[in-house]
């Protein structure tokens, strides 16, 4: 009875090492690094350098070594560099130098023109705001200043930004200002440059 009894704690012993046996795989991190200086185009693309490695193994096992294992192992790594430019700068120059459409030719998208409307009547109910709390406004002192920075646009050659000036100027009372802005489709066409 002797012997059953140790076969019996022997199997508890299996049981318990079994049930707590657990296989935890870590994850391998490598870090490569590269301390370089390279020169890259606009939109160009340059390879720095690369890491490849191999490994490989065979076992040979049983009687007379009729079992065989083998396995193999590679692992590849490069480094590249993208350089694409975004000179902000130019690209508003692009823009502002553009020809500029002849009045009427030129319209928004619905999305900029709901926009264009939302701010408009937004800086006019701030502008009731204010004159709310300041007591009433100076329209000419408005207009005049309004007349003074769409002069100055068309100066710089904003056309479109000297018609917002203006127009906010003629709903101020100013006649000069709806006489600079008859006159700024002619000055367009003059300034539009030929092709």
């Amino acid at each position: 009875m002797r012997i059953p009894a140790a076969l019996a704690a022997c199997m508890v012993t299996f049981t318990v090492v079994a049930a707590n046996a657990q296989a935890v795989q870590q994850p391998v991190v490598g870090t490569t690094a590269i301390g370089t200086t390279v020169s890259v185009p606009d939109r160009g693309r340059v390879q720095l350098g690369g890491v490849q490695r191999g490994a490989a193994g065979r076992v040979s096992t049983g009687p007379l070594r009729s079992g065989t294992n083998s396995g193999r192992s590679h692992q590849a790594s490069g480094m590249s560099t993208t350089v694409w430019i975004h000179d902000l700068r130019e690209m508003d120059e692009q823009l502002l130098n553009q020809p500029v459409a002849r009045e009427g030719t030129f319209r928004l998208s619905p999305k900029a023109e709901h926009a264009a409307r939302s701010l408009s009547h937004g800086s006019q109910n701030v502008a009731m705001e204010n004159a709310d709390k300041n007591g009433p406004r100076d329209e000419a002192s408005e207009a005049a200043r309004y007349l003074k920075r769409g002069q100055e646009s068309v100066a710089a050659g904003k056309i479109e930004v000297a018609k917002v000036y203006l127009r906010l100027a003629v709903d101020r009372g100013s006649t000069e200002a709806a006489q600079e802005l008859r006159c700024l489709p002619q000055r367009v066409i003059a300034r539009t440059p030929s092709r």
